[in-house]
């Protein structure tokens, strides 16, 4: 397992810190410090941006500023935590997410299974917001603003970190079985899986220098 992300030794207040680390599943072992609000050299022409563009446009179908702004209050509103929710209520998801309830994949889900999502919708929003930031698409105070709005979020919906991660995990796999892509969750456990880990055990871990 590589490093957890680096510091750079940013005084930032511990809220601060905790709206940053929402992202910690995609930044974990990228080369985004855990306590800098870029993910990269913001606002400076460098092949790290053009990819986080090129990234931005294949993921999300995202181009401008406006497409976005659009996307962030999605995830924030909720993308895929309120389908989660629904399923009871909605044979057409329960139906989608049954062949990995009574699959093989069924002993990779986290036991026992987190009361709601949310996390996975967080996880997103915190990524794309770094690297918005990086790209020049939000201001700062825009950025902090999304981020501690994520952070309210996350807190109404887990209890801690702990559960933050599990329901990321919980997540990833209901959006693979929500598009059908039964194939993908077994690779995504294990390729996701020992990152959450290592973010509840690492002492770098900026799981571990703030609270949920």
């Amino acid at each position: 397992m590589s490093q957890l992300a680096i510091w750079t030794g940013n005084q930032l207040p511990p809220v601060n810190l905790a709206m940053l680390a929402l992202a910690a599943p995609y930044t974990a072992h990228s080369s985004a410090p855990a306590d800098q609000l870029a993910s990269h050299d913001h606002g400076r022409h460098t092949d790290a941006q053009c990819s986080t563009v090129q990234g931005m446009r294949d993921w999300w179908g995202v181009n401008d500023r406006n497409e976005t702004l659009e996307t962030l209050d999605q995830l924030l509103a909720g993308m895929h935590a309120p389908l989660y929710e629904r399923m009871a209520e909605t044979p057409a998801i329960a139906e989608r997410w049954a062949p990995v309830l009574h699959g093989p994949d069924a002993r990779l889900l986290p036991f026992p299974a987190p009361r709601s999502i949310v996390a996975w919708d967080i996880a997103r929003l915190a990524n794309m917001v770094r690297n918005s930031f990086s790209i020049g698409r939000l201001s700062e105070g825009e950025s902090w603003a999304y981020l501690e709005a994520a952070l309210l979020r996350a807190r109404g919906a887990h209890l801690d970190w702990l559960e933050y991660g599990q329901a990321f995990l919980l997540g990833r796999a209901f959006w693979l079985a929500y598009n059908t892509d039964y194939g993908q969750i077994a690779g995504s456990f294990a390729e996701h899986g020992p990152v959450i880990r290592q973010l509840n055990s690492d002492p770098v871990s900026p799981w571990l220098h703030t609270r949920l």
